[in-house]
């Protein structure tokens, strides 16, 4: 059976490198491992004020929440991040969102600050445009 991509997407679509990449992330991810093997925080906990990477512009298609964890509660609800040229810090692999305006389904989470002020807010991929949802694995660094 082959392996699945955190985008529910068979990974024989993906390059063998955001495969290696998107698999050993998710497995850490699962095991709770950081970057360093240690255990991290848990999923709820806030992202660091201030990020250790460079900001990527990319295109968002919709005005849309943002998150303080990666999950598409209500619950962990920040602020909203407008549409259009926004900047994202990194990526990660979190808990699957459908976005049913672009009908994509998506695990990966960028890190952005958003329009509402709040630093270090989380927002899924789908609502990305064309490119920047098939690149961001690639253009951004992971988190």
């Amino acid at each position: 059976m082959p392996g699945f991509s955190p985008r529910g997407e068979p990974s024989v679509h993906i390059s063998k490198r955001n495969s290696f990449k998107l698999g050993v992330t998710t497995a850490a991810s699962a095991l709770g491992l950081g970057v360093l093997g240690t255990a991290t925080a848990s999923a709820a906990s806030a992202a660091p004020a201030e990020p250790a990477y460079g900001k990527t512009h990319l295109t968002t298609v919709i005005n849309q929440w943002t998150h303080w964890s990666t999950d598409p509660n209500a619950s962990s609800h920040a602020g909203e991040l407008h549409s259009g040229s926004n900047y994202f810090y990194c990526w990660t692999v979190g808990t699957p969102y459908h976005g049913k305006e672009t009908d994509r389904t998506s695990a990966v989470w960028l890190l952005t600050d958003d329009d509402a002020g709040h630093r270090g807010v989380w927002v899924n991929d789908v609502y990305l445009d064309e490119w920047g949802f098939a690149h961001d694995t690639d253009v951004l660094p992971h988190c």
